[in-house]
């Protein structure tokens, strides 16, 4: 009997380790090896274990079959996925931010199968802007598509209730909503995959204040107005300069703004806090 054996290919161990924002130091520190092993494996010169190339699936999350490959997949970067992020370089996200990306990208594209499956065609977002127009007015249409009239928010029963109803709400306009843990609130509190069909923003679950969670949600929504009036594009492709990105952004937060808290309710609640003090105005 002739018995085949397969061996991991070392080129796709160092492909699978770039993907995921690791070092082979950190790779190494992760199986419980060290670091001149990982980078042995990657040269060929030696062959990890049955058992290791299962805990470099399970490390790095991805199938073992991948490991045997001949050769490393051609898929585009992350990058040429989600918005552009004010504090991450392309190419240099962090290993929780590649994975969480990953995912997102993964469970949309199961979304729109079971749709597919289903006969269910995805829901168009048509809501678009330019960074030519007044945010306070992108923030109003948004509110408006919304369907978040003037007196509807304070009748949320608290602030969880409230982050609940927004979030339906910006589902029902044809966007998906996601969560992710384990990035660094610093690196990211939210971020946009802005491609259609079925556009995704997602929110870090380690925003623990539901108002914060709320703006943030509206701020990304934005962005993805922006996008599909081509005033944006994703990372990988974005040829705005520093300055102008800041302005992007800066746009998206007076927008943002103005969809959650419209300038009539502001000075409602302005006028109700003046009372309590006994001013005028």
């Amino acid at each position: 009997m002739i018995r085949a054996e397969f061996f991991p290919t070392p080129s796709v161990i160092e492909w699978a380790r770039i993907e995921s924002g690791l070092r082979a130091d950190l790779l190494a520190k992760k199986l419980a090896v060290k670091p001149e092993r990982v980078e042995a494996w990657e040269r060929g010169d030696q062959v990890p274990t049955v058992r290791q190339v299962e805990k470099l699936a399970d490390v790095l999350h991805r199938p073992i079959s991948l490991f045997f490959m001949p050769e490393p997949p051609r898929i585009a970067p992350i990058s040429a996925d989600y918005r552009r992020l004010p504090h991450v370089v392309p190419g240099e996200e962090s290993p929780e931010l590649r994975l969480a990306v990953r995912q997102m990208l993964l469970r949309r594209e199961t979304v729109l199968n079971l749709r597919d499956e289903l006969g269910l065609s995805a829901p168009a977002f048509r809501l678009s802007a330019r960074t030519s127009e007044p945010p306070q007015k992108v923030g109003a249409a948004l509110r408006a598509a919304l369907g978040m009239s003037s007196d509807a928010q304070p009748k949320f029963a608290d602030a969880w209730s409230a982050w609940r109803g927004w979030r339906s709400a910006i589902e029902d306009l044809g966007i998906l909503v996601f969560q992710f843990p384990k990035v660094a609130l610093d690196e990211v509190r939210g971020l946009t995959l802005p491609k259609p069909p079925l556009p995704v923003v997602a929110i870090n679950s380690k925003e623990t204040v539901p108002q914060a969670r709320v703006f943030t949600l509206l701020h990304e929504t934005v962005h993805i107005m922006l996008f599909a009036g081509r005033a944006e594009a994703v990372a990988a492709e974005d040829r705005h300069s520093a300055s102008e990105w800041k302005e992007v952004e800066r746009f998206a937060e007076i927008a943002a703004s103005h969809a959650f808290v419209p300038e009539p309710l502001l000075q409602i609640e302005f006028r109700g806090a003046a009372q309590s003090v006994g001013c005028s105005w």
